[in-house]
């Protein structure tokens, strides 16, 4: 086991380990789906995404970052430049494990710690991102309403959850979402395709 994971037993079954962190294993669900959906299809798997509202229009990021190491060594550090502005970033093992985390020398680039599990030569590995206070993703257009357009991909089919307020009032979507469910304190939507859009109106009224 490692740190920020938990077992679990079960009389008659295969222990099995998760992250503490729910939204880890909540993106790891997504994972799964979206290789069920693109199996035999043809179809590429893009990484899958949770994008959790924020009341000042800004997001919470979680997302999967395939790292690749085309050194002959192992490699213990990897740079990321994400393509939105954020407060802070924090990266994780897909099994749960914090890995540190600096600014980069540059603007807008972190710097993210493997030791705790080295990339073997030639090969890849991902690692699982947060992104905090994330903007430019939830555009305001007036009157508590925001739209969202991602840009176009090229990575292949991706999952994305939205987490909206629960008295979000969804004007558009497309691609028609094909989850719909409520949290005490959340409407969850599920997309699939690239890119989306959304138009919601966080509106108590």
């Amino acid at each position: 086991m490692l740190a920020n994971m938990e077992g679990i037993v079960n009389e008659g079954q295969a222990p099995t380990a998760r992250s503490l962190t729910s939204a880890i294993n909540e993106l790891m669900r997504l994972r799964g789906e979206t290789a069920g959906l693109t199996d035999g299809s043809g179809q590429a798997a893009g990484p899958p995404a949770i994008f959790e509202f924020s009341g000042d229009g800004s997001a919470t990021v979680w997302t999967l970052l395939k790292a690749r190491n085309s050194a002959r060594s192992p490699s213990e550090r990897v740079a990321v430049a994400p393509a939105v502005g954020c407060a802070g970033l924090e990266a994780y093992l897909p099994e749960g494990l914090p890995l540190p985390v600096k600014p980069g020398p540059s603007v807008g680039q972190w710097e993210i710690d493997l030791a705790a599990a080295p990339l073997p030569p030639g090969e890849a590995g991902q690692i699982v991102l947060k992104l905090s206070q994330a903007t430019g993703i939830f555009q305001a257009k007036g009157a508590g309403a925001f739209e969202v357009d991602l840009p176009p991909s090229d990575v292949g089919l991706s999952l994305l959850q939205f987490r909206l307020p629960p008295f979000a009032v969804v004007q558009e979507a497309a691609p028609e979402p094909f989850e719909k469910r409520y949290m005490p304190s959340r409407l969850i939507l599920l997309l699939r395709g690239s890119p989306p859009r959304l138009f919601v109106e966080p509106s108590e009224n």
